[in-house]
């Protein structure tokens, strides 16, 4: 019987990258001319929820560990500016409004306040970072305000 940690580790020996999303896991060859080995098919579809799980903490420790480094440059440099493979997108940070224009077009600016709304009480979801990506590409702000109620 083969376990979820024993499944990542033959996937990533045989280059197949294991992602996951939410609910979802997406499996993918390291390239069209090496397929996915058949004998693994099997037990990634029946160990699915605890190879999930493995992959999400270890996204997450990664998680935690990329925003401390984003949170060093942050306050010695003022903007930092990254490509997103989340996201797909180049994304700023910066600390101050001067900061701002740091920033070159073509990258979606977050600021230091928008971050600390959007990752307190552990942060959004990739699907829910996603959408607020496409607002802040809109021009939208973060502001977790709670909404008025209509009358």
């Amino acid at each position: 019987m083969t376990d979820a940690a024993t499944l990542i580790a033959r996937c990533r020996e045989q280059r197949v990258e294991l992602v996951a999303d939410g609910d979802q896991l997406t499996v993918r060859s390291a390239s069209p001319s090496t397929p996915l080995d058949p004998q693994l098919i099997k037990p990634l579809r029946e160990h699915k929820r605890s190879i999930l799980a493995l992959l999400s903490d270890s996204q997450r420790q990664t998680s935690v560990e990329e925003a401390q480094e984003i949170a060093v440059r942050l306050e010695k440099y003022g903007a930092v500016l990254l490509w997103s493979s989340l996201l797909k997108d180049f994304v700023a940070f910066y600390k101050s409004e001067e900061d701002r224009s740091k920033v070159p077009v073509g990258f979606v600016p977050y600021s230091k306040t928008e971050l600390s709304e959007m990752f307190k009480d552990g942060g959004p979801s990739d699907h829910q970072l996603k959408l607020v990506h496409e607002a802040k590409k809109r021009g939208g702000v973060v502001d977790r305000h709670e909404p008025r109620p209509r009358q």
